[in-house]
């Protein structure tokens, strides 16, 4: 049975501490004085100069041009036409009263022929000339000044700062580990094993013989009489024609 007692150990520990120490080290102090040194120096100017350029001068000039053009034109036509009137024609008519003849004037169709004057649409090629305004250019040569950027060279006297580095030995508290050895009682839990008896009741299985009676299938086997028809290959004479050809010897006379 597990059991936990606390034991007294003493085990020893290392500690460090940090603890100032003076030291000496050598240190690059700068200092900066002023120096007079002399540079050239490119100092912007300008100049004028009188330069010749050609330039292109817009101007516009008439120009006489030719197109065709389609044009439609009314052409009159003269042609006879045949058109159907009304005419008068004299009818003899009998008056069934008087039994007296006289004439009447009917109505009748008649086709005559009529002179029409139409219309009719011609297209016509025609040579159309109109004016045309072309822009061109022509040269010509101004004289301009112009301003040209130039440099020139001048030498400056200008006191610059130098930054020179000086070895230096400075002395300096540094924190320095030390190591400090310490002995440290503690108490520490110790786990033991001590032996204990207990009674408890388990359920045994046990096997005890037992007889026990059942039917079990059993296959008897007893010889029964059959008749079977088989097949039995057997030999039988056939009577088959054939020819032989046989040589007969001849006597010759």
């Amino acid at each position: 049975m597990p059991t936990t007692r606390l034991e007294t150990r003493e085990r020893e520990v290392r500690r460090v501490e940090w603890q100032d120490r003076p030291r000496e080290r050598t240190v690059l102090v700068p200092e900066t004085h002023l120096v007079e040194k002399q540079r050239a120096v490119l100092v912007p100017a300008v100049r004028e100069e009188v330069r010749e350029r050609t330039v292109l001068v817009p101007e516009t000039r008439l120009e006489e041009r030719a197109r065709p053009v389609t044009v439609v034109r009314n052409v009159s036509e003269t042609h006879t036409e045949q058109v159907v009137t009304a005419a008068k024609v004299p009818v003899p008519v009998c008056d069934p009263c008087t039994g007296l003849a006289g004439v009447v004037a009917r109505v009748v169709p008649a086709v005559t022929d009529v002179c029409v004057t139409t219309v009719r649409p011609v297209v016509e090629q025609v040579l159309q000339k109109y004016t045309v305004a072309v822009p061109t250019v022509r040269p010509e040569t101004r004289t301009e000044t112009v301003r040209v950027p130039t440099v020139r060279e001048e030498v400056r006297t200008e006191r610059v700062p130098v930054t020179e580095l000086r070895r230096a030995t400075k002395v300096e508290l540094v924190s320095v580990p030390v190591e400090r050895r310490e002995v440290v009682r503690e108490q520490v839990p110790v786990r033991e094993l001590r032996p204990k008896v207990e009674t408890y009741t388990v359920r045994v299985c046990e096997e005890r013989p037992e007889v026990r009676v059942r039917r079990v299938p059993v296959t008897v086997t007893r010889e029964v009489t059959e008749e079977v028809v088989e097949r039995v290959p057997c030999r039988v004479a056939v009577r088959v024609p054939y020819q032989v050809t046989e040589r007969v010897a001849c006597r010759c006379e």
